[in-house]
């Protein structure tokens, strides 16, 4: 997830881009069994290496609504930048009129994990 051009390094910190989701087909006709209700947080710590200092690092964002919703979080500190990505569900059954809620979130969950940190050189 790293590119160079020139005296840019760009990283995508996001290295589970789905956290093991999927998005429900829109032709599905019968509500959707989840095991369990889920919270699933993985954190990235990226060391800037020397000689780089962080251009670009993107804004936090969050989405959520009362099916789901996901949260990244970037940090700066001790020469870190620090992404913590959460995605929680908050239902057992996913009802047919709940898939759009339930793809909104995913839809919004794959844009952010797009973003990536820029770093150049000094």
């Amino acid at each position: 997830y790293a590119r160079k051009n020139q005296n840019e390094l760009y990283i995508n910190l996001n290295i589970d881009l789905g956290l093991g989701v999927e998005q429900v087909p829109t032709t599905r006709k019968v509500p959707l069994n989840i095991k369990h209700k889920t919270k699933k947080s993985v954190i990235t710590i990226l060391n800037v290496p020397p000689g780089y200092k962080p251009d670009f690092i993107p804004e936090s964002k969050r989405f959520e609504n009362d099916v789901a919703g996901f949260s990244s979080t970037y940090t700066f500190k001790n020469n870190q930048i620090i992404l913590k990505n959460e995605i929680y569900f908050n239902i057992l059954m996913l009802e047919v009129a709940d898939f759009d809620k339930y793809n909104k979130v995913l839809s919004e969950l794959i844009k952010s994990n797009k973003q990536a940190v820029s770093l150049i050189k000094l």
